[in-house]
């Protein structure tokens, strides 16, 4: 590690052969965690209070109804954000718009399904 510029030298190699500069300097982020039971949601779907400490979601328990969940939020990329806990399955559904302001159980009304994978 060079304490200096607080940085460290990896040997990557890449899956295919390409052309690539000489002292071609790149940034690499690596993973020292893997949650198995991680969910990535869109973050339209996770909802924040006023000073982003507490996240939840609105989660669709039948075709009206909705409950707000406590989550646990991990990574975050441009337009997905990890959800850490509680564990959801790749079948639940989530509110993506219309959910700020909701109550703990509240009757909606899905007027589109999009399915985000």
């Amino acid at each position: 590690m060079t304490p200096g510029s607080q940085t460290q030298r990896y040997i990557i190699h890449p899956l295919e052969t390409q052309n690539m500069p000489e002292n071609l300097i790149v940034k690499i982020k690596i993973l020292k965690q893997v949650i198995q039971k991680a969910v990535l949601l869109k973050k339209s779907c996770i909802l924040a209070d006023e000073v982003m400490q507490n996240f939840w979601v609105m989660k669709l328990i039948n075709d009206s109804v909705a409950v707000k969940i406590p989550v646990t939020t991990g990574l975050t990329n441009g337009n997905e954000i990890e959800i850490t806990s509680p564990g959801f399955l790749n079948t639940d559904l989530f509110l993506s718009s219309g959910n700020y302001g909701l109550g703990d159980t509240v009757k909606v009304t899905v007027t589109r399904k999009m399915i985000y994978k």
